[in-house]
């Protein structure tokens, strides 16, 4: 049985810090090519232990996200981007699309997507807000991921352990179907 490796908060923060400062410090030195590794983790819900899954490993702008089983896909590893403010753009590994709030919409209930990235995205970019209390399921640091230019969190719809269940925003209420984990593929 492979051993997960579930990464805290702050070894997280110091993995995208130090990231960071290689790909700034390659930046400063003209060097045009960037050496730094480029770490990738599956986004697992905490109420389901399913990750995040852009559905039918599709590439296509405006393809469907959902929770489906862990099969250490590329459609289920994202990166994390640092943009300003604490905030992330996440990634999709297998497409290099952004998880993103459809239409950046605003209201509770819309539904999430993968799409081009673009500048400034406020409807991509996403904040990690650690949960205080018990770890719900395994190891790690459980935080809400919360779009930044709403307010509202990343959920699986109607709290569902389904396998193919949806994910879109809703109003935050730490629950445990808005409540996920980083963990190394």
């Amino acid at each position: 049985m492979k051993e997960e490796k579930i990464m805290s908060f702050a070894e997280i923060r110091r993995a995208l810090a130090v990231a960071s400062t290689a790909i700034a410090g390659l930046a400063l030195t003209g060097t045009g090519v960037a050496h730094a590794e480029t770490t990738y983790y599956e986004i697992v819900a905490d109420h389901s232990g399913r990750c995040l899954d852009v559905q039918d490993a599709s590439r296509a702008h405006g393809a469907n996200v959902l929770q489906a089983y862990c099969v250490n896909g590329k459609n289920q590893q994202w990166r994390l981007v640092p943009t300003d403010g604490g905030y992330f753009k996440l990634v999709a590994r297998h497409s290099g699309k952004c998880l993103d709030v459809q239409d950046a919409s605003r209201f509770h209930g819309a539904n999430v997507l993968q799409a081009t990235c673009w500048s400034p995205g406020y409807n991509q970019q996403w904040k990690m807000r650690t949960m205080p209390g018990p770890k719900w399921r395994g190891t790690g640091t459980p935080f809400e991921l919360i779009a930044r230019h709403s307010g509202k969190c990343l959920d699986v719809q109607d709290a569902s352990r389904a396998h193919g269940a949806n994910v879109l925003q809703a109003n935050c209420r730490g629950s445990s179907n808005q409540i996920w984990r980083l963990r190394t593929p």
